[in-house]
């Protein structure tokens, strides 16, 4: 255990000197090189290690470029086709704002390579989901999934999209997919999302109504313009959406456990966005949707991996006292579990993660979870 402490530690000093640039020296030797690879991995930051051991003339680096150059020529692939979908939605004066992944590439990682994305979600009023939907079948996507083995889309039938919209926060997934000489087989995935979840929250609120009103226009690196949340309400975005996947038993069991990429992507966002996170807006919104403890459960596990940062710590403390603080030892966002004194980090790496999980989950409950990743994934 000490030494898969260790490796994961160096994993967090990398993920850190990348955003901080402070210039440490790093002793990688090829015995540690495995299950470094291994963590970066199952935590979905390779690209970012990979990166960073060429930006410190490490001995160990993997050689990047190929990969990086496939990815933004996947992500340009996909913005061409949505391209159509975006303009179709401004002519129609239908509000939307693109969520994560294809944004935080540019904006956290300030490069859009090193932000691996499997599909674009996309934030709408849920009364708009019709016209939505009819947009992008006119488009040329289709209600349904991406089969990559079989290199074909595997269609939703009408029983599945109304699972869809009646036990998720969003649409069936719309899909569109193309052959490309470089690429191969490759698709677009689109995620419409019409409110925003955290678990438990019984509210009636619709967020995306009241998120939808603060937007701004966004140019990628790739030239390509649409729309995103302001930075206070992007952020609170991101941290429900994280706590979401760090609590529900389906996101725990499916990834076995917590994986680094979610936290990663808010901790660079809150150094690079750091003037555009506006205090007040941030207490607003916590004080009123009554979400102070995801927040803050998200922020304590950032400032846990990452130690104690100035401007994560800022927000922290803004959302602290109305937080209901031990919820970081829990998981389950209806009947609450315990972490049984695995660690923060711990719950990232150890092998102690699945036995925990195996004793706490219920049968009704694997079978609840295994129904879904049937009929959604």
């Amino acid at each position: 255990m000490k030494r898969e402490a260790a490796i994961f530690d160096l994993l967090i000093d990398l993920m850190k000197e990348y955003i901080d640039h402070r210039g440490r020296i790093f002793q990688i030797n090829n015995e540690d090189r495995g299950l470094l690879e291994s963590y970066a991995i199952r935590n979905k930051v390779m690209p970012v290690l990979k990166e960073e051991l060429a930006n410190i003339n490490c001995n160990l680096f993997w050689d990047n470029t190929k990969q990086l150059t496939y990815n933004r020529l996947l992500y340009m692939k996909r913005f061409t086709m949505l391209k159509d979908v975006i303009s179709e939605f401004e002519k129609k004066n239908i509000k939307y704002a693109i969520l994560k992944g294809a944004y935080l590439g540019d904006v956290a990682y300030n490069n859009l390579s090193l932000r691996e994305i499997n599909d674009i979600d996309i934030l709408i009023r849920q009364k708009d989901t019709k016209v939505v939907k009819d947009v992008c079948l006119e488009c040329g996507f289709i209600s349904g999934k991406a089969d990559r083995v079989n290199e074909k889309i595997i269609y939703y039938t009408r029983k599945q999209e109304i699972a869809f919209a009646r036990n998720t926060h969003q649409i069936a997934t719309m899909v569109k997919i193309d052959t490309d000489e470089v690429l191969g087989f490759y698709d677009t995935v689109i995620d419409f999302n019409f409110k925003l979840s955290w678990g438990e929250y019984q509210g009636e609120n619709i967020l995306s109504d009241e998120f939808l009103e603060h937007t701004k226009r966004f140019k990628d690196s790739n030239g390509f313009n649409y729309n995103v949340l302001e930075a206070p309400y992007n952020l609170v975005q991101l941290c429900l959406h994280a706590y979401k996947e760090a609590n529900g038993l389906f996101f725990l069991k499916l990834n076995q456990g917590l994986f680094l990429r979610a936290f990663l992507d808010i901790y660079y966002y809150i150094i690079r966005m750091e003037n555009e996170l506006d205090k007040n807006i941030i207490v607003k919104i916590v004080q009123e949707y009554k979400i102070a403890s995801y927040i803050y459960f998200i922020l304590f596990i950032i400032e846990e991996l990452f130690g104690q940062d100035e401007r994560v710590h800022a927000l922290l403390q803004v959302v602290e006292e109305e937080a209901e603080v031990n919820m970081v030892e829990q998981f389950g966002l209806e009947d609450k579990k315990t972490w049984n004194n695995i660690s923060v980090k711990e719950r990232f790496y150890s092998s102690q993660i699945v036995s925990c999980l195996q004793n706490q989950i219920t049968d009704a409950e694997n079978k609840k979870i295994e129904m879904a990743e049937k009929e959604f994934y």
